[in-house]
């Protein structure tokens, strides 16, 4: 039992030992290492993260442009704000306008309703005027005609 690959193992101190151990010619397992499972998980690992990677990129541009749109979008809503609230203010002003020209209106066919009712008048005060003014033309034309 003390003979080892054909050395004596019993005299022989540690390291001595070592030394036969090292020169006994263990024969060289080759394997390829591409092949093995622990090798496929981390090239499956590494593309993976390549992809998350490049995921991550485009969904951070994707953020970006978003942001870039909420931003336009709010300054866009700010703008439509202000632009609603001179259309309120407007509307108001036509509003406050359309009152104005309502009253004005009352007033003028108040106006001409009473210019009509004094249009009669005159008219009726204008027959009788004419009525009258025939009548005297009618008694100078007879006292002319027929002196006394």
């Amino acid at each position: 039992m003390n003979d080892f690959n054909g050395i004596d193992m019993s005299n022989l101190d540690l390291s001595q030992m070592n030394r036969a151990i090292a020169s006994i010619n263990v024969p060289q397992i080759k394997f390829d290492e591409k092949n093995t499972v622990q090798y496929k998980i981390k090239e499956q690992t590494e593309h993976l993260s390549k992809n998350q990677q490049e995921q991550i990129k485009i969904l951070k541009e994707q953020l970006q442009k978003s942001e870039k749109q909420i931003e336009l979008l709010e300054k866009n809503n700010h703008e439509n704000e202000r632009q609603i609230r001179l259309l309120n203010q407007q509307v108001e002003q036509l509003l406050q306008n359309h009152d104005t020209l309502k009253d004005l209106y009352n007033k003028k066919v108040e106006e001409l309703k009473e210019s009509a009712i004094e249009t009669k008048k005159s008219s009726r005060f204008n027959w009788i005027s004419l009525g009258i003014a025939i009548f005297s033309l009618v008694v100078a034309i007879g006292a002319w005609v027929f002196p006394r």
